[in-house]
């Protein structure tokens, strides 16, 4: 039984660090963490490895990409440069 739930665990926060880490020596070492420290390493990954402020930040609408948040500056409205040209 702890076998099935070390298996189950480890799975799961495997995919989820593949999936949502953006560095991949992050995500490695995450993955090889969680399957070398039997029941530790996911419980570990859930608390630590958890990125709970992004997630909260685009639940709220608050988070903004850097491209969009360039397109907002002074000077860069497709109608300041028509109006230079």
């Amino acid at each position: 039984m702890a076998v099935g739930f070390h298996l189950a665990a480890a799975l799961l926060a495997s995919a989820h660090a593949l999936l949502n880490k953006r560095d991949t020596r992050a995500a490695t070492l995450w993955i090889a963490f969680v399957w070398l420290m039997p029941a530790l390493g996911p419980l570990l990954y859930l608390v630590l490895g958890v990125n709970r402020i992004r997630r909260r930040a685009l639940i709220l609408g608050v988070h903004q990409t850097r491209q969009s948040s360039n397109s907002r500056r002074p000077g860069n409205s497709p109608s300041m440069k028509a109006q230079s040209t």
